[in-house]
């Protein structure tokens, strides 16, 4: 099953605003991914589409917002956890792949990076959506935020040493892509 035959509409990554499904599919395999943890899951479609996508992998959506999650009496998606948390303050655990979709506020996005990537599985992918709203006043973004992008990254890629560091990392339009060492 393609990524877009398992989008069905219910999630923005696949919408004409953010067309994400072609660079999912490029870096990741379905098929070798265990764990999936997505921080920040809305109404909870995307987590339904990773589900339908990745049926065999573990499907973590953690949110602030408790409302947000896929109905657990739902046995079409048993692989799927929703965690109702604050993703800045939560526990981490190790994942394959870990996407941070969540407030897009700058000073969350660096939380979640420091908690989550340590715990990333070697040869993982860190995956940062709407990366516009570290230049915005109203996600707490500016020039001092900016430092997630030059730093943390450049922290990573210095670091590059086996299951520490950067092994590729690829930017596109909102999106960004780093994968672990």
């Amino acid at each position: 099953m393609t990524l877009a035959a398992a989008w069905q509409g219910d999630t923005d990554k696949g919408s004409s605003v953010h067309n994400y499904l072609p660079y999912y599919e490029m870096h990741l395999d379905p098929d070798g991914i265990d764990t999936l943890t997505e921080i920040g899951v809305w109404t909870g479609g995307s987590l339904r589409m990773w589900s339908r996508w990745m049926p065999h992998a573990h499907i973590i959506g953690v949110d602030i917002e408790a409302a947000n999650y896929v109905e657990p009496s739902d046995t079409r998606y048993d692989n799927v956890t929703f965690i109702h948390a604050d993703a800045t303050t939560v526990e981490p655990w190790p994942a394959d792949v870990v996407i941070d979709d969540g407030s897009h506020h700058g000073d969350d996005q660096v939380a979640v990076w420091d908690r989550f990537w340590p715990l990333l599985n070697p040869g993982g992918w860190y995956v940062i959506e709407d990366l516009e709203t570290v230049w915005h006043d109203e996600f707490r973004g500016g020039p001092e935020m900016q430092s997630f992008l030059s730093h943390r990254i450049a922290d990573a890629l210095r670091h590059n040493s086996a299951g520490t560091g950067v092994a590729e990392l690829h930017a596109y339009e909102q999106i960004l892509f780093v994968r672990k060492r």
